[in-house]
């Protein structure tokens, strides 16, 4: 990869200033002499093209039934990625889909897009053009700043709505071994821990719904790609993004060729110390991760119907800062938000984990009787009293005999108070919590609109009224402060029509009401987006 981008003016090559003293560090460490002089196996015939036998050990731990797509964006990697998953796939009769994502950020963009849908053409590869139409349905205006990750989020939308679409169950990506040491060092200088360390995952299994992500070139160096492509005799497209500077992976790019080298045997060494390093934090991450999940199994309880948990909060106090900061994680990513189709998805930073944790040591030893509570994204942690989780099933029963427990839920906002219109037959999500659909029963018909807003103390004495099994309803197992983050339908004058989780429903001889909590957060999720695209042309009107 690197020895083609001599032709560079050096005024391309500044790497970004925070990084450029760990590469120096690293040059000088990897100068000395406890290296051969050969280079690493890894890097061995680089100029050979990758064949079937070698790619079909790339793809050992892929599923072997169902249709396979690439994320074809014309280079080199992507185009020898489609040619062997072509071979591939015709070998075993399974169906292959070349996607092709044009963002409009160029003017030559739709031409090139035009141009590589020809070249899988001619080869029979079934391929379709997917265009990004920036400021139109669901998608935002075109980006001025966060581009580069604006554009992939609107990518793989694109690319997962094309596999649901034609039935794809994976979709292949073409990461190479270099992309995966610029993640690497560009996480490094942002202070990952175990987990953005470990790099990018060959295969992401369920990585939206059944779908599965997988890296297959994740180990194998970008001058395989390209010699597999003159293999082939197959021309691929150069996009001049990759030379722009103002973004950080390209400095981090092109910093690595000018401090390092990355055509020397000093640059194939730091590179098989980095691949090195990411294997340690692989092994660090499979220690803690299983202690998450023990912790998870043992010492929680989780209710998917009305989205909470219960921690021992003397078992969470225990655990060691790494341990509970994804075990904090894990459940933000359970009942936080969705990401946006106009903004980019935001990991979880360690520091405000860290600062989560604090404040929950405060509460554990705050002596007041009162509970306290503290929110991050969305998820309130809260202190719990024994009267309020006494209700607790079977599996979790010992969490009922402690007297203090933390209680995690949804934090309820001040628009979750406001009347939010629901359409009949359509999934509403409500608060990025619920979905929620009424379906009228044959020949019947609404007078009146409805809509969706939190339970609010104003409406207990309405369900009292409706049904004697209210009281009953209330204590299964939901504690007192989870029922105002549940969803009730009302009409315009505020007036309780149904509370679903209470199956309360004064309509009932109309209509019914299908409510289902939302998925675990994912990249996508087709009902936001219709969901989105339904409320732009509502605004139009």
């Amino acid at each position: 990869m690197f020895k083609t981008l001599t032709h560079l003016h050096s005024r391309y090559i500044t790497p970004p200033p925070r990084i450029l003293p760990l590469l120096v560090h690293l040059k000088r460490k990897f100068s000395t002499n406890a290296f051969n002089d050969e280079k690493p196996n890894l890097f061995a015939n680089l100029d050979k093209p990758i064949n079937k036998d070698e790619f079909e050990q790339l793809m050992e731990g892929v599923s072997s039934k169902g249709p396979i797509a690439v994320g074809l964006s014309g280079g080199s990697d992507s185009i020898a990625l489609s040619l062997l998953l072509n071979d591939y796939c015709k070998e075993r009769k399974r169906d292959f889909f070349s996607f092709i994502v044009d963002h409009k950020m160029r003017e030559e963009s739709t031409r090139e897009a035009q141009t590589v849908s020809a070249w899988m053409t001619e080869r029979g590869i079934k391929n379709e053009i997917l265009e990004v139409r920036w400021g139109e349905d669901v998608f935002p205006a075109k980006p001025a700043t966060k581009i580069m990750a604006i554009c992939r989020l609107v990518r793989y939308h694109l690319l997962i709505d094309a596999c649901e679409k034609y039935g794809v169950n994976i979709l292949a990506v073409g990461h190479h071994l270099y992309d995966q040491a610029e993640t690497f060092l560009i996480r490094l200088q942002r202070c990952s821990g175990i987990d953005g360390l470990c790099g990018m995952a060959k295969v992401i299994p369920n990585y939206y719904r059944s779908i599965t992500l997988i890296r297959p070139f994740i180990s194998s160096p970008k001058e395989r790609m390209i010699s597999t492509c003159k293999e082939y005799k197959q021309a691929y497209v150069t996009d001049p993004t990759n030379n722009d500077t103002s973004y950080t992976r390209n400095l981090v790019r092109f910093g690595l060729y000018k401090v390092m080298g990355l055509d020397s045997k000093i640059g194939y060494n730091i590179l098989s110390g980095i691949i090195n390093c990411m294997r340690h934090m692989k092994a660090a991450k499979t220690v803690v991760y299983s202690e998450v999940r023990s912790f998870l199994e043992k010492y929680t309880y989780y209710n998917p119907l009305y989205i909470f948990y219960f921690f021992d909060f003397e078992a969470f106090m225990a655990l060691s800062p790494p341990v509970a900061y994804r075990v904090l994680s894990a459940v933000i990513q359970t009942l936080g938000g969705i990401s946006k189709v106009n903004s980019p998805s935001h990991a979880l930073r360690a520091k405000k984990l860290e600062r989560l944790r604090e404040s929950i040591i405060k509460i554990y030893h705050d002596q007041d009787s009162r509970p306290k509570g503290t929110v991050l994204q969305g998820t309130l942690f809260q202190s719990c009293s024994t009267k309020l989780h006494r209700k607790i099933p079977s599996k979790s029963q010992n969490l009922a005999l402690k007297a203090k427990v933390l209680m995690v839920s949804s934090e309820v906002s001040k628009q979750c108070l406001e009347l939010d219109p629901i359409q009949v037959d359509e999934h509403h999500l409500w608060n990025e919590l619920f979905f929620i659909q009424i379906k009228l029963h044959p020949d019947e018909q609404l007078t009146e609109p409805l809509y969706i807003r939190a339970l609010k103390a104003s409406d207990q004495n309405k369900m009292k009224i409706i049904t004697r099994e209210y009281k009953s309803h209330f204590l299964i197992p939901q504690p007192t402060p989870i029922q105002w983050s549940l969803p009730v339908i009302v009409n315009a004058k505020d007036e309780l029509i149904a509370a679903p989780h209470f199956e309360v429903n004064t309509l009932s001889h109309k209509m019914d009401i299908v409510i289902s909590p939302r998925a675990k957060p994912q990249i996508w999720m087709d009902m936001v987006l219709e969901l989105e695209k339904k409320k732009k042309k509502n605004k139009k009107r």
